[in-house]
């Protein structure tokens, strides 16, 4: 397993710590994450967290969260937005921010890049209001999955900021050297929260590596599951089924932000998932993404050539996972 590069702040923050609080998707990234940071940071506590996005999850993930904290021989505390899963929060939307008249055009609903109110409303929010629970005065290191390789918006994240929402407000403004050092000084009082993203710097390749598998070995049991060999693509696969079956991440079953491949797998094997969003499209008038209905999304990939995925904002290419 590659070596986590291990900040000057973590550093002396970790003497100090209350718990290490882990936030995991069930994406290989945060899969990954939590392995390097279990094995390679000392803590008196880990604490394992998974914001649970209900009927917009992939149905394989509750089963492969809890089996990850299994590994571990550790309880993965999920939370949930108190007023209904993501499904039920986009309908909210519709009905509140969309004009439904026939006299005018409905305004958009759906999550977007700029209306990220499905991680705001549905991860951040459930997850720290959990993190708040775990003490009133220490030092909390809340450990974050993302990698710079993934965006250009990622790889501009400081990889250690002071998470000023759980933060108490004599360290809220602080750079995390100072907000600990101001800590220590005032006898522990209060909370403070340190944001690391401990891969941060890591590449896919790495993070393949660190769950016993590579790029190749990927590819190789994609081509299984296509050809209908499912059980032996599956056999010896530590990471969430859901890469074999062809997704390149996994977030939602069904985001806005995926590549038009991944948008494609989940319309094939989760056609109820597809189908509730549609309503919503037809209801509303807007589609899912601009200038693309979930209706347009193929019955069988599988029949369509391969071809590299366009970002969000171009023509949608449809492709073969």
């Amino acid at each position: 397993m590659k070596t986590l590069s291990i900040p000057a702040e973590i550093s002396q923050a970790l003497p100090h710590v209350t718990a290490v609080s882990i936030s995991i998707s069930g994406g290989k990234d945060s899969q990954a994450m939590q392995r390097a940071v279990m094995a390679q940071v000392t803590a008196p506590r880990f604490d394992l967290v998974h914001a649970d996005l209900g009927r917009a999850e992939w149905p394989q993930t509750p089963q492969f969260v809890e089996r990850m904290g299994l590994e571990v021989d550790l309880p993965v505390n999920v939370v949930q937005r108190v007023k209904g899963d993501l499904v039920q929060r986009i309908e909210e939307r519709l009905d509140t921010v969309s004009t439904i008249d026939g006299t005018k055009p409905a305004k958009p609903f759906w999550p977007s890049a700029a209306q990220r109110y499905c991680t705001s409303d549905l991860k951040r929010g459930p997850i720290q209001k959990h993190q708040r629970t775990l003490c009133k005065d220490g030092l909390i290191i809340s450990c974050a999955g993302m990698r710079a390789q993934e965006s250009s918006n990622r790889s501009k994240l400081p990889t250690v900021k002071v998470e000023s929402a759980l933060t108490s407000k004599p360290y809220k403004d602080l750079s995390p050297e100072a907000a600990i050092q101001a800590w220590l000084d005032n006898d522990k009082q209060g909370r403070l929260v340190l944001l690391w993203l401990p891969i941060h710097d890591w590449t896919e390749d790495e993070v393949w590596e660190s769950l016993g598998s590579s790029q190749e070995d990927v590819e190789r049991r994609r081509d299984l599951y296509r050809s209908g060999r499912g059980a032996e693509a599956l056999t010896g696969w530590q990471a969430h089924p859901a890469c074999v079956f062809g997704n390149q991440r996994l977030s939602c079953a069904l985001c806005v932000l995926a590549g038009c491949g991944d948008l494609c797998n989940v319309g094939e094997r989760h056609r109820e998932r597809c189908a509730k969003y549609v309503e919503l499209e037809d209801r509303s008038g807007y589609t899912f993404k601009a200038g693309m209905s979930l209706k347009d999304l193929p019955a069988n990939p599988h029949s369509l050539p391969i071809v590299s995925e366009e970002p969000a904002e171009q023509p949608c290419q449809l492709c073969l996972f």
